[in-house]
């Protein structure tokens, strides 16, 4: 396999995600440094967790990159959980880099938009404001997919089983609004606009009520599980891209 200077793969991935252009809690970008100039294997995790630096370390892997990383819009204090973080990072001398709504959002490679390539849906617009940013998107069940029943069957051979599903609206549907990890606070746009079906990642007893007494359907993946396709894309995107060997990392919340 290939090898591509540090240098320039962060430079291409600060601009193809647009790192510096979307609003984010999270610190996106290279939030750990390396001494390596040259990378030469790359891994890819939903978390940067304990678990997910000391497999990618197994792996012998240069440069990890991952959806969610160590800060959220604070200075953290660094306790010992974090301390462990950086010293396996440290001591395996691998850089950490990541992306977070900026993956979600990617018309390429993102969460959202690479789920409805898999399934096959029309994309049609991005959808619901966050912070000023579209997260989720808008799309057109498949033809042929009408009601509620074979539509969570096709979801299920295509992509992943649903973790839950509030069957609360129509029995068919024909549009409705993808949006990865944690976005029921949609919800209530999703049915002001008039959509009647929901596919999003991570559950909450919070919006059940909510969902039901608005009618509408609820299909929930699982917030670790739908955030895989993002990082995935982008490790095969940029395997193909460079010649980069890559390699996904990490376990399974059950979230």
């Amino acid at each position: 396999m290939g090898k591509i200077q540090k240098k320039e793969l962060v430079e291409y991935l600060n601009s193809y995600l647009r790192i510096a252009e979307i609003r984010d809690s999270s610190l996106n970008g290279l939030v750990v440094d390396n001494e390596k100039e040259e990378i030469e294997k790359i891994g890819v995790a939903v978390d940067g967790s304990l678990d997910a630096i000391s497999e990618a370390k197994d792996k012998k892997v240069d440069f990890l990159i991952v959806h969610h990383g160590f800060y959220w819009g604070r200075p953290l204090y660094i306790d010992l959980w974090l301390k462990r973080r950086l010293k396996a990072l440290f001591d395996s001398d691998m850089a950490l880099y990541a992306a977070h709504l900026p993956l979600d959002i990617h018309p390429e490679v993102g969460n959202n938009y690479g789920a409805l390539r898999i399934l096959g849906f029309e994309a049609i617009e991005p959808f619901g404001d966050y912070h000023g940013i579209p997260i989720g998107v808008k799309f057109r069940v498949k033809g042929g997919i009408k009601s509620m029943n074979e539509l969570i069957e096709y979801i299920s051979e295509k992509l992943f089983s649903p973790k839950d599903v509030w069957n609360f609206g129509k029995s068919e549907v024909d549009y409705g609004v993808y949006c990865s990890g944690g976005c029921l606070s949609l919800l209530d746009q999703v049915k002001r606009a008039g959509i009647d079906l929901f596919i999003t990642g991570e559950t909450s007893h919070a919006y059940y009520n909510s969902a039901r007494e608005m009618e509408c359907n609820v299909i929930l993946l699982g917030h670790y599980r739908s955030e895989t396709v993002g990082v995935k894309l982008l490790g095969r995107h940029l395997g193909e891209k460079f010649g980069l060997d890559y390699v996904f990392v990490g376990e399974d919340t059950g979230l």
